[in-house]
């Protein structure tokens, strides 16, 4: 069934994180979702959502100390988009 055919994908990822940190060294690309503004901690409050959506989010999300972070890459795009309620600073020229 389907469950064969996926199982060599699946991993438990507690132990996974574990053997990338403490096992054998592995590269591993983390993404983020969201926007900073929408941070629960730098975000414009109360507009904000319940995670951490900056880089700080990959240790409270994953578990793992800072010191663990290699490589930061930011992606923006050129322009203000917003969904829901909250802050749209375009909107307030």
């Amino acid at each position: 069934g389907f469950a064969e055919r996926i199982r060599p994908m699946v991993r438990d990822g507690v132990y996974f994180m574990y053997e990338a940190l403490h096992g054998t060294p592995k590269k591993i690309l983390v993404e983020g979702a969201n926007a900073a503004l929408l941070d629960i901690d730098f975000g414009t409050y109360p507009f904000v959502t319940s995670s951490n959506c900056t880089v700080g989010g990959v240790c409270t999300g994953l578990g793992i100390p800072p010191q663990n972070i290699g490589e930061v890459y930011g992606v923006v795009k050129a322009y203000t988009t917003r969904v829901g309620i909250g802050a749209f600073p375009t909107e307030q020229i």
